[in-house]
């Protein structure tokens, strides 16, 4: 599998909706684990994201229906420490 942040080797799965979300809102614990909101990751991308709020490039389209479910303001993440500082949408 490639990592959907840095388009390395992925070794994990990444959630998009995060534990904590998904203790707060029941509608992000039902969409936690459908699948199109996990995508593969590497481990750096996966500890470098951790809990953060932040999507690969390509489902940024998911963004305004991940912040409807959860409630969170989410970013794009591209495998680099600069953004992982930049809140952009």
């Amino acid at each position: 599998m490639i990592c959907a942040y840095c388009r390395g080797q992925a070794s994990q799965t990444d959630h998009l909706i995060t534990r904590n979300q998904a203790r707060r809102r029941h509608t992000a614990a039902q969409a936690r684990d459908l699948a199109k909101y996990k995508v593969p990751s590497c481990m750096p991308c996966n500890i470098a994201k951790g809990c953060l709020l932040r999507v690969p490039k390509s489902h940024a389209h998911l963004i305004p229906e991940l912040e409807a479910l959860t409630g969170g303001v989410y970013a794009v993440f591209d495998g680099t420490a600069a953004s992982l500082r930049t809140v952009v949408k």
